[in-house]
């Protein structure tokens, strides 16, 4: 089935899409920066053996931060590391805050994306004009607080009629992903309710909360696997890219 044909079959009336990882390829630029920053302050900390291991942009990318904002992100990993660092002031800049360590990865992010500019998958564009074809509204829900300049620079500014970032996350007090407040905002926004709208996400957390809200239409753009994806996706389509010719199935495993 196309995925067109299953938006249809499902009666979804809008398509509300993640940006990194599912339209964007900004995912090897945030790995980047992620290492470099923690592993520089991992080893400013005594040795503790396994816990100062490196970190793994693999593993503890997917597990601990990806679609979350940087702050939440951070303090899962931290969590997972057995550290505890306050999170200091939102002006901070040094290793000795939460605040202070974001915003030394973000800086780290933004060089990058000057330097290597970002790509897009193509074929997320083109499905997003097909759907916008066949008349259903788009939104994007993403934890980025970059989300407006990537959309920029990838002449995506004028794809959706909606848009719900990290700086909405913080200005309207929603819960950062996992947890499906922004999807939820962002369907309010195009005027529906999150059941009638389809959901395009890769990160298996979040889509388990989409699924318990929106039973009809939860779909997981998985173009590489993710390693955090462990067990079957009961009730999740699950896809490798979002071309038309993409056979989505319920029940699988990465």
């Amino acid at each position: 089935m196309e995925l067109l044909q299953l938006l249809k079959k499902t009666g979804c009336s809008a398509a509300i899409f993640d940006m990194d990882g599912v339209i964007t390829d900004t995912t090897p630029l945030h790995t980047h920066a992620w290492k470099q920053t923690l592993d520089a302050l991992l080893a400013t900390l005594p040795d503790r053996g396994n816990l100062s291991r490196p970190f793994d942009p693999v593993a503890d990318y997917y597990r601990y931060i990806d679609g979350r904002v940087r702050t939440e992100g951070l303090r899962s990993f931290l969590a997972s590391r057995k550290l505890e660092i306050p999170i200091g002031e939102t002006t901070d800049k040094s290793y000795s805050t939460i605040h202070g360590i974001a915003y030394i990865k973000n800086s780290l992010y933004q060089e990058l994306l000057i330097l290597r500019g970002v790509s897009v998958h193509t074929d997320a564009v083109s499905f997003i004009d097909t759907i916008r074809r066949a008349g259903l509204k788009l939104g994007l829900a993403t934890s980025s607080r970059n989300a407006w300049r990537i959309l920029e620079m990838t002449k995506l500014h004028t794809t959706f009629d909606v848009v719900v970032d990290g700086n909405d996350i913080e200005n309207l007090g929603l819960h950062s992903k996992p947890a499906s407040d922004i999807f939820v905002y962002a369907a309010k926004q195009l005027g529906f309710a999150l059941e009638h709208c389809a959901v395009f996400e890769d990160s298996f957390e979040t889509l388990e909360r989409i699924l318990a809200l929106s039973p009809g239409c939860a779909i997981g753009v998985f173009r590489n696997g993710n390693p955090a994806v462990s067990k079957e996706l009961y009730g999740i389509n699950i896809v490798p890219n979002l071309t038309d010719a993409v056979k989505p199935f319920s029940y699988g495993m990465i």
